[in-house]
C-alpha cells in the first residue's frame, strides 16, 4: 500500500508538469487521441525511477513519529486488522485509526515535497 501510495504521488506530479505525447490514429472512421505508449514498465529508465522511488518511501517512513511509523508498518506492509493492531500496541481501535489517518497524511506530504525537491 506504502508502495502504492509512493507510486500515485510521483505520476500524479509527473502528469501535473509534462503533457505526453499523443497521437491519433482511425477506428472506424473516428479519430482517437491516445498515448504513444501508456505502458510504464515499457520505459527504459523505469526501473530507475522504481528504484528511487522506493528509496523515499523509506526515508520518508523514517521521517516519521515511531507511533505513526509502527501503524503503517502493521496494516498497510503487515496487513494486520484493527483489532490486532489495538492488542499489539495497546491502544483503543479510535487511536489506532487516527494514527493511522495522520501518518497517511503525513507521508503523503513527505513524499510530495522528497518528488518536488527531486
Amino acid at each position: 500500500w506504502l508502495y502504492r501510495i509512493a507510486v500515485n504521488t510521483a505520476i500524479s506530479f509527473k502528469r501535473k508538469h509534462r503533457t505526453l505525447a499523443r497521437m491519433e490514429t482511425q477506428n472506424n472512421g473516428e479519430y482517437i487521441r491516445e498515448p504513444l505508449d501508456s505502458s510504464a514498465a515499457s520505459r527504459p529508465e523505469y526501473a530507475l525511477e522504481q528504484a528511487e522511488q522506493q528509496t523515499r518511501v523509506r526515508q520518508a517512513l523514517a521521517r516519521l513519529s515511531p507511533e505513526h511509523r509502527a501503524v503503517l508498518v502493521l496494516k498497510d506492509i503487515e496487513g494486520q486488522k484493527y483489532e490486532t493492531m489495538a492488542e499489539i500496541l495497546q491502544v483503543p481501535i479510535g487511536t489506532i485509526r487516527s494514527r493511522l489517518h495522520r501518518a497517511r497524511l503525513e507521508l503523503r506530504e513527505l513524499l510530495e515535497k522528497s518528488e518536488q525537491e527531486k
